[in-house]
Protein backbone atom coordinates (compact mmCIF):
# COMPACT_ATOMS: atom_id res chain seq x y z
CA UNK A 1 0.00 0.00 0.00
CA UNK A 2 2.90 2.37 0.76
CA UNK A 3 4.23 2.35 -2.80
CA UNK A 4 0.73 2.82 -4.19
CA UNK A 5 0.19 5.86 -1.97
CA UNK A 6 3.58 7.33 -2.89
CA UNK A 7 2.91 6.87 -6.59
CA UNK A 8 -0.38 8.73 -6.19
CA UNK A 9 1.23 11.44 -4.04
CA UNK A 10 3.96 12.04 -6.61
CA UNK A 11 1.51 12.11 -9.50
CA UNK A 12 -0.74 14.91 -8.24
CA UNK A 13 -1.26 17.76 -10.76
CA UNK A 14 -0.16 20.48 -8.35
CA UNK A 15 3.61 20.89 -8.81
CA UNK A 16 4.23 22.43 -5.39
CA UNK A 17 2.46 19.57 -3.60
CA UNK A 18 4.26 17.02 -5.74
CA UNK A 19 7.69 18.46 -4.89
CA UNK A 20 6.83 18.64 -1.20
CA UNK A 21 5.75 14.96 -1.19
CA UNK A 22 8.93 13.90 -2.99
CA UNK A 23 11.22 15.78 -0.60
CA UNK A 24 9.48 14.28 2.43
CA UNK A 25 9.68 10.80 0.93
CA UNK A 26 13.41 11.08 0.16
CA UNK A 27 14.23 12.66 3.52
CA UNK A 28 12.40 9.84 5.34
CA UNK A 29 14.58 7.20 3.61
CA UNK A 30 12.18 6.56 0.76
CA UNK A 31 14.92 5.50 -1.66
CA UNK A 32 15.96 2.69 0.70
CA UNK A 33 12.34 1.61 0.97
CA UNK A 34 11.93 1.68 -2.81
CA UNK A 35 14.92 -0.57 -3.44
CA UNK A 36 13.82 -2.90 -0.64
CA UNK A 37 10.45 -3.24 -2.37
CA UNK A 38 12.22 -4.09 -5.63
CA UNK A 39 14.06 -6.94 -3.91
CA UNK A 40 10.71 -8.55 -3.16
CA UNK A 41 10.60 -9.45 -6.84
CA UNK A 42 13.17 -12.20 -6.29
CA UNK A 43 10.43 -14.25 -4.64
CA UNK A 44 9.13 -14.76 -8.18
CA UNK A 45 12.13 -17.05 -8.81
CA UNK A 46 10.47 -19.59 -6.50
CA UNK A 47 7.02 -20.59 -7.75
CA UNK A 48 6.07 -21.69 -4.24
CA UNK A 49 6.48 -18.12 -2.99
CA UNK A 50 4.65 -16.32 -5.77
CA UNK A 51 1.55 -14.47 -4.68
CA UNK A 52 -1.29 -13.55 -6.99
CA UNK A 53 -2.26 -9.89 -7.13
CA UNK A 54 -5.23 -9.29 -4.78
CA UNK A 55 -8.29 -8.20 -6.73
CA UNK A 56 -8.74 -5.06 -4.64
CA UNK A 57 -5.32 -3.82 -5.82
CA UNK A 58 -5.94 -4.47 -9.51
CA UNK A 59 -8.14 -1.48 -10.42
CA UNK A 60 -6.54 1.61 -11.88
CA UNK A 61 -5.64 3.23 -8.58
CA UNK A 62 -3.23 5.76 -10.15
CA UNK A 63 -3.24 7.96 -13.20
CA UNK A 64 -1.32 5.30 -15.12
CA UNK A 65 -3.25 2.76 -17.19
CA UNK A 66 0.02 0.90 -17.78
CA UNK A 67 0.40 0.16 -14.08
CA UNK A 68 -3.09 -1.30 -14.03
CA UNK A 69 -2.29 -3.68 -16.89
CA UNK A 70 0.96 -4.75 -15.22
CA UNK A 71 -0.86 -5.59 -12.01
CA UNK A 72 -3.37 -7.75 -13.82
CA UNK A 73 -0.83 -9.95 -15.61
CA UNK A 74 2.02 -10.22 -13.07
CA UNK A 75 2.35 -11.67 -9.59
CA UNK A 76 2.30 -9.37 -6.56
CA UNK A 77 6.08 -9.29 -6.08
CA UNK A 78 6.89 -8.41 -9.70
CA UNK A 79 4.11 -5.81 -9.75
CA UNK A 80 5.54 -4.17 -6.63
CA UNK A 81 8.98 -4.00 -8.24
CA UNK A 82 7.47 -2.38 -11.35
CA UNK A 83 5.59 0.11 -9.22
CA UNK A 84 8.79 0.90 -7.30
CA UNK A 85 10.52 1.66 -10.60
CA UNK A 86 7.61 3.93 -11.51
CA UNK A 87 8.10 5.82 -8.24
CA UNK A 88 11.85 6.14 -8.93
CA UNK A 89 11.05 7.39 -12.41
CA UNK A 90 8.84 10.15 -11.00
CA UNK A 91 11.53 11.17 -8.50
CA UNK A 92 14.35 11.37 -11.04
CA UNK A 93 12.19 12.96 -13.70
CA UNK A 94 11.16 15.76 -11.38
CA UNK A 95 14.53 16.22 -9.66
CA UNK A 96 16.60 16.17 -12.86
CA UNK A 97 16.41 19.94 -13.31
CA UNK A 98 18.06 20.40 -9.90
CA UNK A 99 20.91 17.94 -10.39
CA UNK A 100 24.24 19.18 -9.10
CA UNK A 101 27.80 18.30 -9.91
CA UNK A 102 29.20 15.78 -9.29
CA UNK A 103 26.12 13.92 -8.03
CA UNK A 104 23.11 14.89 -5.90
CA UNK A 105 22.22 12.58 -3.02
CA UNK A 106 19.46 10.74 -4.87
CA UNK A 107 21.80 9.89 -7.75
CA UNK A 108 24.53 8.88 -5.32
CA UNK A 109 22.07 6.37 -3.87
CA UNK A 110 21.26 5.06 -7.34
CA UNK A 111 24.97 4.52 -8.12
CA UNK A 112 25.65 2.49 -4.98
CA UNK A 113 26.82 -1.05 -5.68
CA UNK A 114 23.76 -2.66 -4.10
CA UNK A 115 21.38 -0.40 -6.09
CA UNK A 116 23.07 -1.22 -9.39
CA UNK A 117 23.06 -4.91 -8.46
CA UNK A 118 19.33 -4.77 -7.74
CA UNK A 119 18.58 -3.33 -11.19
CA UNK A 120 20.80 -5.89 -12.91
CA UNK A 121 19.68 -8.92 -10.96
CA UNK A 122 16.00 -8.22 -11.53
CA UNK A 123 16.73 -8.96 -15.20
CA UNK A 124 17.49 -12.53 -14.10
CA UNK A 125 13.78 -13.02 -13.46
CA UNK A 126 13.20 -12.77 -17.23
CA UNK A 127 9.83 -11.13 -16.59
CA UNK A 128 8.95 -9.19 -19.76
CA UNK A 129 7.14 -6.25 -18.13
CA UNK A 130 9.77 -5.84 -15.42
CA UNK A 131 12.60 -6.01 -17.96
CA UNK A 132 10.86 -3.32 -20.01
CA UNK A 133 10.70 -0.97 -17.02
CA UNK A 134 14.33 -1.61 -16.02
CA UNK A 135 15.70 -0.95 -19.50
CA UNK A 136 13.45 2.09 -19.93
CA UNK A 137 14.58 3.51 -16.59
CA UNK A 138 18.25 3.09 -17.53
CA UNK A 139 17.71 4.74 -20.91
CA UNK A 140 15.83 7.64 -19.34
CA UNK A 141 17.83 8.35 -16.18
CA UNK A 142 21.21 6.63 -16.52
CA UNK A 143 22.09 7.34 -20.13
CA UNK A 144 25.68 8.47 -19.56
CA UNK A 145 29.12 6.90 -19.75
CA UNK A 146 29.64 6.96 -15.98
CA UNK A 147 26.50 4.90 -15.32
CA UNK A 148 27.27 2.39 -18.06
CA UNK A 149 30.85 2.06 -16.82
CA UNK A 150 29.59 1.20 -13.33
CA UNK A 151 26.94 -1.20 -14.64
CA UNK A 152 29.38 -3.11 -16.88
CA UNK A 153 30.88 -4.81 -13.82
CA UNK A 154 27.56 -6.53 -13.18
CA UNK A 155 25.92 -9.25 -15.27
CA UNK A 156 23.79 -6.73 -17.13
CA UNK A 157 25.55 -7.20 -20.47
CA UNK A 158 24.91 -10.94 -20.65
CA UNK A 159 21.30 -10.58 -19.52
CA UNK A 160 20.70 -7.90 -22.14
CA UNK A 161 22.04 -10.41 -24.68
CA UNK A 162 19.51 -12.89 -23.31
CA UNK A 163 16.79 -10.25 -23.85
CA UNK A 164 17.54 -9.79 -27.57
CA UNK A 165 15.08 -12.52 -28.61
CA UNK A 166 12.19 -11.02 -26.60
CA UNK A 167 9.89 -8.11 -27.34
CA UNK A 168 12.33 -5.94 -25.38
CA UNK A 169 15.05 -6.81 -27.88
CA UNK A 170 15.28 -3.40 -29.59
CA UNK A 171 15.78 -1.56 -26.31
CA UNK A 172 18.28 -4.19 -25.15
CA UNK A 173 20.26 -3.76 -28.36
CA UNK A 174 20.30 0.02 -27.91
CA UNK A 175 21.67 -0.38 -24.39
CA UNK A 176 24.30 -2.87 -25.55
CA UNK A 177 25.50 -0.28 -28.07
CA UNK A 178 25.93 2.17 -25.18
CA UNK A 179 27.83 -0.42 -23.15
CA UNK A 180 30.16 -0.99 -26.09
CA UNK A 181 31.29 2.64 -25.85
CA UNK A 182 32.70 2.08 -22.32
CA UNK A 183 33.94 -1.51 -22.74
CA UNK A 184 37.06 -1.05 -24.87
CA UNK A 185 39.02 -3.43 -22.58
CA UNK A 186 36.14 -5.83 -21.95
CA UNK A 187 38.03 -8.77 -23.51
CA UNK A 188 41.57 -8.04 -22.33
CA UNK A 189 41.68 -11.21 -20.18
CA UNK A 190 40.01 -13.44 -22.76
CA UNK A 191 42.29 -16.28 -23.84
CA UNK A 192 43.05 -16.29 -27.57
CA UNK A 193 43.41 -20.08 -27.44
CA UNK A 194 39.64 -20.41 -27.08
CA UNK A 195 39.16 -19.47 -30.76
CA UNK A 196 39.71 -21.57 -33.88
CA UNK A 197 42.02 -20.56 -36.71
CA UNK A 198 39.26 -19.05 -38.86
CA UNK A 199 38.09 -16.83 -36.01
CA UNK A 200 41.63 -15.75 -35.22
CA UNK A 201 42.16 -14.83 -38.87
CA UNK A 202 39.03 -12.65 -38.83
CA UNK A 203 40.21 -10.90 -35.68
CA UNK A 204 43.68 -10.42 -37.17
CA UNK A 205 42.26 -9.02 -40.42
CA UNK A 206 40.32 -6.39 -38.47
CA UNK A 207 43.37 -4.88 -36.78
CA UNK A 208 43.53 -2.10 -39.31
CA UNK A 209 40.06 -0.92 -38.19
CA UNK A 210 40.94 -0.52 -34.48
CA UNK A 211 40.12 -4.20 -34.06
CA UNK A 212 36.35 -3.83 -33.45
CA UNK A 213 35.82 -7.61 -33.27
CA UNK A 214 38.28 -8.16 -30.44
CA UNK A 215 36.86 -5.16 -28.57
CA UNK A 216 33.28 -6.31 -29.05
CA UNK A 217 31.19 -7.08 -25.96
CA UNK A 218 29.63 -9.91 -27.99
CA UNK A 219 32.91 -11.81 -28.41
CA UNK A 220 32.17 -14.14 -25.49
CA UNK A 221 28.63 -14.82 -26.64
CA UNK A 222 28.33 -14.91 -30.44
CA UNK A 223 30.20 -16.59 -33.30
CA UNK A 224 32.83 -14.26 -34.75
CA UNK A 225 31.10 -14.17 -38.20
CA UNK A 226 27.94 -12.86 -36.49
CA UNK A 227 29.90 -10.04 -34.84
CA UNK A 228 31.39 -9.15 -38.21
CA UNK A 229 27.86 -9.17 -39.66
CA UNK A 230 26.71 -6.71 -36.97
CA UNK A 231 29.45 -4.20 -37.79
CA UNK A 232 28.89 -4.49 -41.54
CA UNK A 233 25.10 -4.61 -41.74
CA UNK A 234 24.06 -2.55 -38.73
CA UNK A 235 21.87 -3.25 -35.67
CA UNK A 236 18.51 -3.63 -37.46
CA UNK A 237 19.64 -6.40 -39.82
CA UNK A 238 21.59 -7.97 -36.97
CA UNK A 239 18.50 -8.17 -34.74
CA UNK A 240 16.37 -9.54 -37.59
CA UNK A 241 18.91 -12.30 -38.22
CA UNK A 242 19.28 -13.00 -34.50
CA UNK A 243 15.55 -13.51 -34.04
CA UNK A 244 15.05 -15.62 -37.16
CA UNK A 245 14.31 -19.33 -36.97
CA UNK A 246 16.85 -20.06 -39.69
CA UNK A 247 19.24 -17.65 -41.41
CA UNK A 248 21.83 -18.93 -43.86
CA UNK A 249 24.22 -17.02 -46.12
CA UNK A 250 27.84 -17.62 -47.14
CA UNK A 251 28.97 -15.31 -44.31
CA UNK A 252 26.53 -16.26 -41.56
CA UNK A 253 24.65 -19.27 -40.23
CA UNK A 254 22.23 -18.67 -37.36
CA UNK A 255 19.11 -20.50 -36.24
CA UNK A 256 16.89 -21.36 -33.30
CA UNK A 257 19.20 -24.12 -32.07
CA UNK A 258 22.21 -21.78 -31.95
CA UNK A 259 20.16 -19.16 -30.12
CA UNK A 260 19.05 -21.81 -27.60
CA UNK A 261 22.69 -22.81 -27.08
CA UNK A 262 23.58 -19.21 -26.28
CA UNK A 263 20.67 -18.61 -23.93
CA UNK A 264 21.26 -21.92 -22.12
CA UNK A 265 24.93 -21.02 -21.60
CA UNK A 266 24.01 -17.65 -20.07
CA UNK A 267 21.45 -19.26 -17.75
CA UNK A 268 23.91 -21.98 -16.67
CA UNK A 269 26.48 -19.35 -15.82
CA UNK A 270 24.18 -17.71 -13.27
CA UNK A 271 22.30 -20.84 -12.13
CA UNK A 272 24.12 -21.14 -8.79
CA UNK A 273 23.65 -17.46 -8.06
CA UNK A 274 19.93 -17.66 -8.79
CA UNK A 275 19.73 -20.30 -6.06
CA UNK A 276 21.36 -17.74 -3.73
CA UNK A 277 18.68 -15.24 -4.70
CA UNK A 278 16.01 -17.82 -3.88
CA UNK A 279 17.54 -18.28 -0.43
CA UNK A 280 17.54 -14.49 0.03
CA UNK A 281 13.89 -14.29 -1.01
CA UNK A 282 12.95 -16.72 1.79
CA UNK A 283 14.51 -14.59 4.55
CA UNK A 284 12.37 -12.78 7.08
CA UNK A 285 11.51 -9.21 5.98
CA UNK A 286 13.77 -7.73 8.67
CA UNK A 287 16.73 -9.82 7.49
CA UNK A 288 16.20 -8.70 3.90
CA UNK A 289 16.84 -5.11 4.98
CA UNK A 290 20.37 -5.99 6.08
CA UNK A 291 22.82 -5.11 3.24
CA UNK A 292 25.16 -8.01 4.06
CA UNK A 293 22.36 -10.50 3.37
CA UNK A 294 21.80 -9.30 -0.18
CA UNK A 295 23.84 -11.41 -2.64
CA UNK A 296 25.61 -9.56 -5.46
CA UNK A 297 26.52 -11.36 -8.68
CA UNK A 298 30.25 -10.92 -9.40
CA UNK A 299 31.11 -14.04 -11.41
CA UNK A 300 32.62 -12.95 -14.73
CA UNK A 301 31.75 -14.76 -17.95
CA UNK A 302 35.33 -15.96 -18.52
CA UNK A 303 35.04 -18.27 -21.51
CA UNK A 304 33.20 -18.17 -24.82
CA UNK A 305 29.93 -19.86 -25.68
CA UNK A 306 30.38 -22.97 -27.81
CA UNK A 307 28.02 -23.86 -30.65
CA UNK A 308 28.38 -27.62 -31.36
CA UNK A 309 25.85 -27.63 -34.21
CA UNK A 310 28.04 -25.46 -36.48
CA UNK A 311 31.43 -26.83 -35.50
CA UNK A 312 31.13 -29.35 -38.33
CA UNK A 313 30.57 -26.60 -40.90
CA UNK A 314 33.64 -26.13 -43.08
CA UNK A 315 34.80 -22.52 -43.16
CA UNK A 316 37.43 -20.64 -45.07
CA UNK A 317 37.95 -17.47 -43.08
CA UNK A 318 34.48 -16.03 -42.69
CA UNK A 319 32.83 -18.08 -45.45
CA UNK A 320 30.76 -21.21 -44.88
CA UNK A 321 31.62 -23.37 -47.89
CA UNK A 322 28.45 -25.50 -47.83
CA UNK A 323 26.25 -22.43 -48.23
CA UNK A 324 28.70 -20.80 -50.63
CA UNK A 325 28.60 -23.64 -53.16
CA UNK A 326 24.82 -23.81 -53.00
Amino acid sequence: MLMQLMHVAMSVPDQESKEKNMKKFIKAGGLDVTFSMMKLAFSALDSAQKNAMPEQLQPNYTNSHTCSKYFKRNCLEVSMAILSLKVLDLIFKDMSSRDQVPLPSNRQHLMQKSSLATLTQMLMLEEVDLTREITLFIQTHMDNHYSYFQLKESAMIQYLVLTLSTRNGIRALQLLEKFQEVCIEFNQNLRIGLFNSNDLKMVQDDKGENNPIFQSIYLRFLPVPFIKYLYEEGPQKFLTAYRSQSFESPILIWNEQLRNDLESAIRRHSAEFIEELKVFSRLDPSDKLSPENFPIFEEKFKNIVSFPSIESEVRCGRYYLRVWVQ
